[in-house]
């Protein structure tokens, strides 16, 4: 239940912000602008005085601008808000497993490294590569080692 709370008002605000800007720009004007077109002036004060009409211009275009937010709020919250949310967490998601499976890669490294130490440390004859480390020591050794400090052996 908590989840979809989060998730209803991930989806509410990133409606918001959109919506807002939307119905401030050019496409919220159009709207605005064809209602005004459409269905005229909405006599709020009657009376044939100038600015009594100019006030009703504005108040027609401020209700029909906010009608214009409302309709692109709900397409947002209905199409577009979802899909940045999921895809938000999806990619989220992705970075946090790409850090849990570079932390674990470089542990297996120490530990790879530390059995190579030990090798070098407890063999006689080594090989070069396997002192400058471009080479690992013999697997049976290694997967014996890793399965006794209780890793996974190697492929």
């Amino acid at each position: 239940m908590q989840n979809i709370k989060i998730y209803v008002r991930k989806c509410a605000s990133l409606s918001c912000k959109s919506s807002w800007t939307g119905a401030n720009g050019l496409f919220g004007s159009g709207l605005a602008g064809f209602a005004v077109t459409w269905w005229g002036v909405i006599s709020i004060f009657p009376s044939d005085w100038q600015a009594v009409l100019a006030l009703n211009w504005l108040a027609s275009f401020v209700l029909y601008s906010v009608c214009s937010w409302i309709l692109i709020f709900i397409f947002y919250a209905v199409f577009v808000a979802p899909y940045w949310a999921w895809k938000s967490e999806r990619e989220a998601r992705i970075q946090a497993e790409f850090a849990i499976d570079t932390r674990k890669k470089v542990l297996r490294d120490r530990v790879i490294n530390a059995l190579r130490n030990e090798y070098i440390q407890t063999h006689d004859n080594i090989s070069p590569r396997i002192v400058a480390g471009t080479e690992l020591p013999p697997l049976e050794w290694l997967n014996r080692r890793l399965i006794e400090s209780g890793q996974e052996p190697l492929g």
